[in-house]
């Protein structure tokens, strides 16, 4: 079983702003998928390069919750549901380092002495996977229709899924 997520956020070191993720078997069935967003403008720690990237690039989500708290809180109970529900996942990103990690130390951080031993880990990289096959984790691979458009932490997160399946 695997849980493959994707953070969008201000800046590689900025605070996230949306979050998806999908849990799927080996096989490649979806079990589950999801979307969360917060309202990106209220975010303070993006540079103005950063700021018109995001507008220009990233597709508005609808917001699902109030705060980053909040977002961190939803994700990390739905990684604790997942990780007693399947004690086999596995949590997979796609380049994970700076985002996806800093999301991910973020909601341990919130309740770190609680928290410290449940994080995922080890927390894998499908870029390395990319690298060890022999292939260009920064290349632009080609989406499916369900993959579009790009940016969409959901959607990126189906691809990123997709290009697990066919690369293990």
């Amino acid at each position: 079983m695997f849980l493959v997520f994707d953070v969008e956020s201000m800046g590689l070191y900025g605070t996230a702003f949306s979050v998806g993720f999908v849990v799927m078997e080996k096989d490649g069935k979806i079990i589950e998928e999801n979307v969360w967003s917060i309202p990106r403008n209220n975010i303070c720690s993006a540079s103005n390069e950063d700021r018109v990237w995001i507008d220009i690039n990233v597709p508005i989500t609808p917001p699902t919750h109030k705060s980053y708290k909040d977002l961190c809180e939803e994700f990390w109970t739905t990684w604790v549901r997942l990780k007693n529900t399947y004690p086999d996942i596995t949590a997979w990103a796609d380049c994970l380092f700076p985002v996806e990690a800093g999301f991910l130390t973020d909601c341990v951080m919130y309740d770190e002495p609680n928290r410290k031993w449940a994080a995922p880990y080890p927390f894998h990289d499908i870029g390395t996977l990319l690298f060890a096959r022999g292939k260009n984790a920064t290349d632009h691979f080609p989406r499916k229709p369900n993959e579009l458009p790009a940016h969409n932490p959901l959607y990126d997160a189906r691809q990123s899924a997709r290009i697990l399946l066919e690369n293990l």
